[in-house]
């Protein structure tokens, strides 16, 4: 009886171990930004968390596949608190839609977005 009781602690600690190396799975709440026609959809892209300080908004950085230099920029509307990190390597789902501001002096090869969320995760590899 006794081994059989070391043995059930012996696996319910392994058990507990084994699930706090888990990667977080719990699914971050994201708010609408309830902005209308969208110029073109985000699935699964890779993409870097920037701030931009001259119109004081995060906004993800990703690279355009086949170029060198050009990337979409989109300033996000809904970016939840824990993403707001320079640097930081993300996953997201979402939509593109247009952005007009003057005041945003423009890089070339950049392309400018209002971005909503859909969904958000921390890379694997960050």
């Amino acid at each position: 009886m006794r081994a059989l009781i070391k043995i059930s602690v012996i696996v319910i600690l392994i058990m507990a171990i084994g699930s706090s190396c888990e990667k977080d799975i719990v699914a971050t709440e994201i708010k609408p930004c309830n902005l209308s026609n969208s110029i073109k959809s985000a699935s699964n892209l890779h993409g870097v968390v920037g701030l931009n300080s001259s119109v004081n908004s995060y906004a993800i950085h990703v690279s355009i596949q086949g170029t060198y230099d050009s990337q979409d920029v989109g300033f996000v509307c809904n970016l939840p608190e824990k993403y707001r990190v320079d640097g930081l390597k993300i996953v997201f789902s979402g939509k593109y839609f247009k952005y007009e501001n003057k005041d945003l002096q423009q890089i070339p090869g950049q392309s400018y977005y209002i971005l909503e969320l859909d969904e958000i995760q921390v890379e694997a590899n960050n």
